[in-house]
């Protein structure tokens, strides 16, 4: 959980998210208020820390919760409590996100850069849902095979294919629990590459998130074949999968890891910590959203996003960059290359502070140090 928090909190809500399934199932199974109160909070820890990862447990919690109400039915039970139960799991925890979404929306309108992310922003629903033409694109197939790669190893489109051929050939989904879970993994896999489909392509970590569920489907069906006495079939889908990802690590993550790619920009973020005070801001330009120099150098940055923000409007803060920032002095600006740099006006406001400013090239940036004169 503390490393979730720290690093990716798709990791995070994940834990969450999959206490919330427990308590929904157990809900099924015992007519006590104790499975229904943490299912509803665990929902809600869930659906506050992101939705893009909730939403597919929320569905998965829909069928669960949809399965038990037939059995009932069948069973001719009452039906009251079960109703009201499945309702309140389901829904309290999307009012409860819905509330948040209004307060954090109203805390971005405060700020100019920020109200252009807020919810009804028609950017932020492009960004977030993405297009048809995206999810009908070349660019989503390579990412599902992206994905297939990341969650099952190098041989992550093999291993899919062998395991459909066993699921055909064992007749499988024959056994309704086994295809149940099998088909739910796979539909939760998948389904938020249809609703968020932007997100998906253009960051794969968010598929960290949804990849837990094809490994579920994959082992749902690797103890089928261990309890049906198919063990060879068992060994050698498991075998072949542990190997696959344990060769994907070096292949594709250990160089990432040994050498990150913005290890250099650690160089600025030093410098900016040798010669600035610890009030100081940083305005930052060509960084996108990376937090490498702000958090490494400790310092407060205004850092202006590539996107979003229309460009008149950044060339005005642009033009009074050296403005104190919430009271706090500016004393650094660090110039990377970006988009902004095609605009004549953005490199003459450059210009002009090469003639007032020494800069430092460090790490194919420009860096400068402007305490002195940061008061107006």
């Amino acid at each position: 959980l503390f490393w979730g928090t720290a690093f990716l909190i798709e990791t995070f809500v994940v834990f969450f998210c999959f206490w919330f399934l427990a308590e929904v199932e157990q809900t099924t199974r015992t007519s006590g208020w104790t499975a229904l109160g943490l299912s509803i909070l665990c929902g809600t820890v869930g659906a506050l820390g992101k939705i893009t990862t909730f939403i597919p447990f929320e569905c998965l919690a829909g069928l669960i919760i949809l399965i038990d109400f037939a059995k009932r039915r069948a069973r001719h039970e009452a039906l009251l409590r079960p109703i009201l139960a499945g309702g309140a799991i389901l829904i309290i925890p999307l009012i409860m996100f819905e509330r948040w979404d209004r307060f954090a929306d109203a805390q971005k309108l405060k700020n100019p850069i920020a109200r252009y992310m807020a919810s009804s922003f028609p950017g932020m629903h492009l960004s977030v849902l993405g297009t048809w033409a995206q999810l009908f694109s070349l660019r989503m197939v390579l990412t599902l095979l992206r994905a297939l790669n990341d969650t099952l190893g190098i041989v992550g489109v093999p291993i899919v294919v062998a395991s459909v051929a066993i699921v055909v050939y064992y007749r499988m989904i024959d056994n309704r629990q086994t295809g149940i879970v099998i088909l739910a993994g796979l539909g939760a896999f998948l389904l938020p590459f249809e609703l968020f489909t932007n997100p998906h392509i253009v960051h794969n970590y968010y598929d960290t998130a949804n990849a837990i569920f094809l490994i579920c489907a994959l082992a749902a069906l690797v103890v089928r074949l261990f309890s049906t006495g198919h063990r060879q079939a068992g060994w050698n889908l498991l075998a072949l999968t542990v190997t696959s990802q344990l060769l994907w690590f070096p292949v594709f993550f250990l160089r990432d890891i040994r050498q990150p790619f913005d290890r250099p920009l650690m160089a600025i973020a030093q410098a900016i910590n040798t010669k600035t005070s610890r009030d100081g801001v940083v305005v930052i330009y060509g960084q996108h959203w990376s937090p490498v120099i702000p958090y490494y150098a400790q310092r407060r940055a205004l850092m202006e996003p590539p996107e979003f923000v229309p460009y008149e409007e950044t060339l005005e803060r642009a033009r009074r960059m050296l403005a104190p920032q919430g009271g706090h002095r500016v004393e650094a600006v660090v110039r990377c290359k970006s988009d902004l740099d095609r605009y004549p006006e953005f490199s003459g406001i450059f210009a002009d502070l090469d003639r007032h400013f020494a800069k430092e090239h460090i790490a194919g940036c420009d860096v400068y140090f402007v305490a002195r004169n940061s008061t107006h």
